[in-house]
């Protein structure tokens, strides 16, 4: 079932029951993301959507075996033919409604799957404006145990000349034979990132470190501020070939976090304790621009 918020030109619906998605985000009626699925509730996948959330871990999980405090996992790969476990759990799981009002809604997915030791409670709470969206990603450990714990959200842009603006650090270069990941801190997209890049010059899929959780997307028509909480220190950007989409993703970890040989200050991976959350807010705020 959908579920519509609207504030004055801003309109949000979001899909609790697949996957936590939201299926569309516009503003006076122009889209903020691109357009989601109309499938029904049984046969959906969520990037087929506008958005989605990624809990408890972002990314991959390297040939799904990881080891955390001693304790050895083993994890089913979840998108075939990729040999890995990918954006953790909450994006193929259905979410229930925990609070719905004019301008807010509050959803929630419990997961215990039987391969993933921990426990653990996703949050989504959603905040429309007449100008934006607040988004408050948490995460709770309800287990007994010390839980491996990452943050994410998955949203789709039209290209349509979109330049983007986004205040990156480092690179992270992926060994795709041993999912380890060095920095590379002197890469020209860097620069070319840091002062605005237009999207149909990228090919990307890749890891950033940032100085600064903010960044913005022009089109010719409207700019989108995204603004985050420190806990979304990286962004994943995923600009692939011959697509009318791109992904600029808030992340609170780096890809394979819990298996890279880097402290937890580089990689991003937090460590709860039992009843313990790990929370942030992504505020997207929308400006028509009238002098294109």
């Amino acid at each position: 079932m959908t579920n519509t918020l609207i504030n004055g030109p801003m309109r949000l619906s979001v899909r609790p029951e697949c996957g936590g998605t939201v299926s569309e985000l516009s503003y006076h009626d122009r889209p903020l993301l691109r357009s989601g699925s109309d499938t029904d509730s049984q046969n959906w996948d969520a990037r087929n959507f506008a958005a989605f959330p990624m809990a408890p871990f972002i990314g991959r999980i390297f040939n799904g075996r990881c080891d955390f405090n001693g304790q050895s996992v083993s994890l089913e790969a979840n998108m075939p033919p990729e040999p890995h476990t990918i954006h953790g759990f909450g994006w193929q799981a259905a979410w229930q409604i925990d609070s719905l009002s004019e301008h807010e809604l509050v959803i929630s997915q419990s997961g215990s799957p039987a391969s993933w030791p921990w426990p653990y409670r996703a949050t989504q709470a959603f905040a429309l404006s007449e100008t934006g969206l607040e988004l408050t990603h948490s995460l709770t450990n309800m287990g007994e145990t010390t839980m491996p714990a990452g943050l994410g959200w998955h949203p789709y842009f039209n290209r349509d000349q979109a330049i983007l603006k986004i205040p990156v650090s480092t690179l992270w270069r992926v060994d795709e034979e041993t999912g380890l990941s060095t920095a590379d801190t002197g890469s020209n997209v860097l620069g070319s990132l840091k002062t605005g890049s237009h999207v149909e010059a990228l090919t990307l899929d890749h890891a950033f470190s940032m100085f600064d959780p903010e960044l913005s997307i022009i089109w010719p028509d409207l700019k989108l501020e995204i603004k985050s909480d420190p806990v979304f220190q990286h962004a994943v950007i995923y600009v692939p070939e011959n697509e009318n989409f791109f992904c600029v993703e808030p992340v609170s970890q780096l890809p394979n976090a819990i298996n890279l040989p880097l402290s937890p200050a580089q990689t991003g991976l937090v460590s709860l304790a039992p009843g313990e959350s790990l929370s942030g807010q992504i505020r997207l705020q929308a400006t028509r621009l009238e002098n294109p």
